[in-house]
Parts: C-alpha cells; sequence; structure tokens
C-alpha cells in the first residue's frame, strides 16, 4: 500500500481494501527531499461486518422446498429480482418474483438481520373454465443474508435463506369451490 500524507495529519484512509485480509504498513517521513527509516510494521486486518448490513439487490435463482402439504405442491426453483431502494447501504427492497406463468411484487422492509414483507397475489384461479374466480392468495416472506462481498462501502449479498408463507382464501359458489389452505416453504438463494 502506498499514499502520502501532510506532515499534520495524523490519521490516514486507505480504501479498496478486501474483507477479513491482513495488510502491513509503514511510515516514512519525507522533508526537503530526504526519507527518514521506515517505522517498525503496523500489522492490521479488515473486518467483516454484521451480515444483517448486507445489501440485497440483483437477480437470484430461488430454491423452493414446500415444508406443508398443500394444493398445487410443487419444489423448484424461481427467478426474483430484489432493487433497493436507496442507492448505497443496507436499505429497504423491491420484490419481483416469477414461478412459471405467475408473479407477485411487494416490498421487503429491513427489520434487524431480515428482510419481512407481506403480499396478496393471485396465484390460481378457481372453478369451471370460463367463470372462474381469483383466488387471492396471502404471501409472508423473511430473508437473512449469509454470505456478503465488500463492494466499497457497501456489503453485497451473495446468498442468502429464508421462508415464506402462503395461505389460500376459501371461495365458493353454487357449482364450484376452492378450498382453504396454507404452505410453508424454505428458501435458499445465490446470485445469477
Amino acid at each position: 500500500m502506498a499514499g502520502s500524507v501532510a506532515g499534520t495529519v495524523t490519521s490516514y484512509r486507505q480504501a479498496g481494501l478486501t474483507p477479513a485480509t491482513g495488510y502491513q504498513f509503514r511510515v516514512v517521513a519525507v522533508r526537503g527531499g530526504k526519507r527518514s527509516p521506515q517505522s517498525a510494521v503496523l500489522a492490521v486486518r479488515t473486518v467483516t461486518p454484521p451480515i444483517s448490513q448486507a445489501r440485497l439487490q440483483g437477480s437470484w435463482n430461488v430454491n423452493l422446498k414446500y415444508l406443508h402439504p398443500a394444493s398445487r405442491k410443487r419444489n423448484g426453483t424461481s427467478a426474483w429480482t430484489l432493487s433497493p431502494g436507496c442507492p448505497t447501504g443496507a436499505c429497504d427492497v423491491t420484490l419481483h418474483a416469477i414461478n412459471g406463468k405467475y408473479s407477485f411484487t411487494m416490498r421487503l422492509a429491513r427489520a434487524g438481520a431480515r428482510y419481512q414483507g407481506q403480499a396478496v397475489v393471485n396465484f390460481y384461479p378457481c372453478g369451471p373454465r370460463g367463470s372462474s374466480i381469483p383466488d387471492p392468495t396471502t404471501l409472508r416472506v423473511r430473508l437473512r443474508a449469509t454470505d456478503a462481498v465488500g463492494q466499497g462501502q457497501t456489503w453485497a449479498a451473495t446468498s442468502w435463506t429464508g421462508t415464506m408463507v402462503g395461505t389460500y382464501h376459501y371461495v365458493s359458489a353454487a357449482t364450484f369451490y376452492c378450498s382453504a389452505s396454507s404452505y410453508t416453504v424454505s428458501l435458499t438463494a445465490t446470485q445469477s
């Protein structure tokens, strides 16, 4: 590492360091073209901040594992896009998820070490063809970053884990119905 400061400066900031890495620094005074001997080595190690500070952003492949039986039970993978609501640092995000022909959008609010949100979507139509009733589903999502890398002053998550809980509302009529049900999904994700 190399850098220079005025003789009255008592601190120095070095950008571009790698998290959880050791570095060594020495100080040399320069005056009138003459250099002092090098100081003793100052050994430092950069820290990794709490993973709860990680920024969720970008496109993700999400693995879904259903933990509770529900109609149309289907383990698999879906595509999620997370868009932060602020230019830098950890903040709330907007989640847009696509699972086959179904999609939903919701806001995830940062709550301590987790991101949490809730949305109502129309997942599966109920009833006979031609006169179906949308089946509104309430989703509750909780995410927690499990790994991140440093990007300047921001920690960008590279993987996360979480849960998604869904509740189908009961809909009925004289000739058809949709039974109420609920499910819990275990989520794991890595960036695409």
